[in-house]
């Protein structure tokens, strides 16, 4: 890299319950590999990077303390979102309010960046994704697209990101283990 060259900034944004749900949808054997995700994305890229993960914890159940301190400590960064029992396990309210903090959190560093990877497929990030745009940003969608991605996402962006081969960011899961965070969630006391 020449003298006086820009290092581009890419901000790699993880809807982990959307791509946990196409993961399960694939192989529900198989878990996200986060360190495997991450090099399917930037490869040997020497942009500036930050990836962050957008995921729910349960009120009183919350196995997610152990996975946000292993983010942290692997270099990635984690962002959450609290969801009461009294909710409910309804699926769409838990993923709209990960799509909330995910945009406000996104549209808020949009200086920070230049390049955005949104790591997921749902409909619900167009008007982001069109506002990027707009801003001059490249907006890359890493999506599974016969599983979880819209047409209009992918009509928004400036490319796709094709994560259909799900063993190149995805690793088993282990026997008897503690459901994967960013998939589908604890499930309540009981079930």
């Amino acid at each position: 890299m020449g003298k006086g060259t820009r290092v581009e900034r890419i901000l790699v944004a993880v809807d982990a319950p959307n791509l946990g749900g196409a993961l399960k949808n694939l192989n529900p054997d198989r878990k996200i590999d986060y360190f495997k995700l991450r090099q399917v994305l930037l490869g040997d890229s020497p942009a500036e990077t930050e990836v962050r993960v957008y995921f729910l914890f349960w009120e009183n159940h919350d196995p997610s303390v152990n996975f946000r301190v292993w983010l942290e400590n692997n270099g990635f960064h984690s962002r959450v979102k609290r969801v009461h029992f009294e909710q409910g396990p309804e699926k769409r309210g838990r993923a709209a309010d990960i799509d909330h903090l995910l945009m406000v959190d996104v549209a808020a560093d949009m200086g920070r960046f230049d390049i955005l990877i949104l790591v997921s497929g749902d409909g619900s990030y167009v008007d982001l994704v069109q506002q990027t745009v707009r801003r001059g940003k490249q907006v890359l969608i890493a999506a599974v697209p016969k599983v979880n991605l819209t047409f209009e996402l992918t009509d928004a962006a400036s490319r796709l990101i094709d994560l259909e081969d799900y063993e190149k960011w995805s690793v088993p899961k282990k026997e008897k283990e503690v459901p994967e965070i960013g998939g589908n969630g604890p499930q309540e006391p009981g079930e």
